[in-house]
């Protein structure tokens, strides 16, 4: 019994030593750090004003993405009839796909998407942005095309894994990124619309030149 005494003593003895030791680092923390108050401060202000600058100096970006689809079918009706000719007189395509000729909704999405990629609009569209033109002001005309085509490929249309198709971008302002995007796929649809009005003509005056011989 009287050395399990001895023993819970011991104890004690540990216990208030560790507890004076652990009181006397505290104390020794707290001074220290008193003593170090005027480089603390300093330190926090400085982390404070970078923090400040970082925020102002660094551009917003907006990413906004949206699913790309055919358009309907109920729309393609009236030109039911050009790809009626278009399929009697599959002759003349020599081989070709007929599909690249037809105006359909597939078609037409599939000439979009390849239409777009080149970002030949996209530039065009970028071209007349005040905010663009600001920031290639000084360039030189080479840089300016880079960076042109730089910006250009912020506005893209991409396949997920599912096999949809989404327009995307990252701007530094949502409304203006739509707006130039919007002018980008407009002028893609134009240019589209020429190209067919082309290519029926052609094909119109190959039929003609046919039904003569």
């Amino acid at each position: 019994f009287s050395n399990f005494c001895i023993i819970l003593s011991n104890l004690r003895i540990n216990k208030m030593k560790q507890n004076q030791n652990d009181e006397f680092d505290l104390l020794e923390l707290f001074e220290t750090l008193w003593r170090k108050k005027y480089t603390l401060f300093f330190i926090t202000f400085v982390s404070f004003i970078i923090g400040i600058y970082f925020t102002i100096n660094t551009p917003i970006r907006f990413q906004v993405s949206t699913p790309l689809q055919y358009g309907k079918q109920s729309l393609f009706i009236k030109y039911i009839s050009i790809n009626e000719v278009l399929k009697e007189n599959e002759s003349l395509f020599h081989g070709e796909n007929l599909e690249n000729y037809s105006v359909n909704p597939k078609s037409i999405f599939d000439k979009f998407i390849i239409e777009f990629q080149d970002y030949e609009e996209m530039v065009v569209v970028l071209r007349k942005n005040k905010f663009v033109n600001e920031l290639i002001k000084d360039l030189g005309e080479d840089d300016k095309k880079k960076q042109l085509n730089s910006l250009a490929k912020s506005f893209t249309i991409s396949e997920d894994r599912a096999k949809n198709v989404n327009l995307s971008f990252t701007w530094h302002n949502e409304r203006e990124g739509k707006l130039l995007f919007k002018e980008a796929l407009i002028l893609t649809l134009e240019n589209i619309k020429e190209t067919l009005i082309k290519e029926v003509n052609l094909l119109s005056t190959s039929m003609i030149n046919k039904n003569k011989r």
